[in-house]
């Protein structure tokens, strides 16, 4: 398994610059130094296991965790229209130009006092 926090986490901490993550092990590695970017943890599609003929994609809903050092505590996003909200809400984080579907949640979950 790669360190990612060797291999990026100088950089990423110097510049500012985000490091994508591919994997849930890449995530938690580099997590704790998190300083810019929120880690969203999230699912693309629900399954439920009582589902008799498959379980794939049978939910609508799938959970949303978001963490990180300037997060606002206890913050309910509720029911989110699309999923796409968590990519317009990433675009709005990095700054980039604004995403064809979805509504950033940018300003409900970060405080901008810390």
């Amino acid at each position: 398994m790669r360190n990612l926090l060797k291999e990026l986490g100088r950089e990423h901490l110097s510049t500012g610059y985000p490091i994508v993550y591919t994997s849930a092990d890449s995530v938690f590695q580099i997590a704790a130094h998190e300083q810019m970017v929120p880690l969203m943890i999230t699912a693309d599609h629900g399954c439920d296991s009582t589902h008799k003929i498959h379980t794939d994609h049978t939910r609508e809903y799938v959970p949303l965790l978001v963490y990180g050092q300037r997060v606002k505590k206890n913050v309910d996003l509720g029911t989110r229209e699309t999923f796409a909200d968590c990519g317009q809400t990433i675009a709005d984080l990095l700054g980039t130009e604004p995403l064809s579907h979805g509504q950033s949640f940018k300003m409900d979950i970060i405080d901008e006092c810390l």
